[in-house]
């Protein structure tokens, strides 16, 4: 219980911080471009400032640099001495080699446009090497995980599990509290501006619909973060009894949750969808494509399925004990 008030604590301030970052991203003169930009943007910001403070500045701003650029080579010389060393730790020697190219090109973002004529301004570069950075991180860590996780007995796979479950959560806020407003407060703000001729109350009606879709499409990353708290608690209780009376009841709560929340998600977009087109005359900017979080769903689906699996485990242990 201690742990999952802490989780839950975690991921408020969490929230906090992302929603504070996505309006500082919406104010003018903004040190945020993007998501995928942060914090690198950021630290080649500040390293330039630094770095032209002076002679010292220059020493540091250099000294942090290659701090920065070494970590994952670093790293990736811990596993070769404790002899843990995979073949996807590689990806960690490129990780460093795109550090060092990317922080430069951040410190000087005007090399952007010489670099990648394609980026055009600079803020495509950043994105680009912004999400090469991501990618290959995250693509590594994903890796290592499920090497990791297919040598493990079975509570240290719970214990990991759980571990993945605090990741997709977070990774769920950050979406839920800056991707999706940023988009929604940097679409809000166009629709200001190219409609200044506009009356007041199809300007207050629209916003109001920007906001509904900022809440449709996040609903369903919310309801996840239900779910995985919900999984959490199975979890313990197959850690304490896979065959007791706990993990029947868990799992039995689970499915019935993931079914809500699957009939809460559809009808939520159906929902928004015809409430635009009756309105469709009176607002200055709506989105009819077909907004069914499969993801979400998939994801539901798939725990679904396996709170059924231990439903059933559950009962037929139970009759194998009672034909015994």
């Amino acid at each position: 219980m201690k742990n999952h008030r802490l989780l839950i604590t975690g991921l408020a301030a969490e929230a906090v911080v992302c929603i504070i970052a996505a309006l500082l991203q919406a104010a003018p003169g903004s040190l945020f471009t993007s998501a995928v930009t942060f914090p690198f943007e950021q630290l080649g910001k500040g390293l330039r400032m630094l770095s032209l403070a002076g002679a010292a500045g220059n020493v540091g701003a250099w000294v942090i640099y290659c701090l920065i650029g070494l970590l994952p080579a670093a790293v990736l010389l811990w596993h070769v001495a404790r002899k843990k060393y995979h073949p996807e730790d590689l990806l960690l020697a490129v990780l460093s080699l795109l550090l060092f190219v990317s922080l430069y090109l951040f410190i000087n973002p005007a090399y952007f446009g010489n670099l990648m004529p394609m980026a055009g301004l600079s803020d495509g570069g950043k994105l680009m090497f912004g999400a090469a950075i991501y990618s290959l991180l995250l693509g590594y860590i994903i890796l290592r995980a499920l090497r990791s996780f297919s040598t493990m007995e079975t509570d240290g796979r719970i214990v990991r599990l759980k571990w993945l479950i605090n990741a997709i959560a977070a990774a769920f806020i950050f979406i839920i509290c800056f991707v999706n407003l940023s988009e929604s407060l940097e679409m809000i703000k166009k629709i200001h501006e190219s409609n200044t001729g506009a009356g007041s109350e199809m300007l207050l009606l629209t916003t109001f619909f920007q906001w509904l879709s900022y809440a449709a499409v996040s609903l369903p990353y919310a309801l996840d973060i239900a779910i995985l708290l919900m999984c959490r608690t199975l979890l313990k209780a197959l850690k304490k009894d896979r065959y007791g009376d706990d993990t029947v009841t868990a799992a039995g709560r689970l499915a019935k949750a993931c079914k809500k929340v699957v009939i809460i998600n559809v009808l939520t977009c159906i929902a928004l969808n015809i409430a635009q087109l009756l309105l469709s005359t009176q607002l200055l900017n709506a989105n009819y494509s077909i907004q069914i979080p499969l993801l979400s769903i998939a994801l539901v689906l798939a725990v679904l399925l396996i709170s059924e699996y231990f439903a059933g485990d559950n009962k037929l242990k139970k009759e194998n004990d009672l034909f015994i």
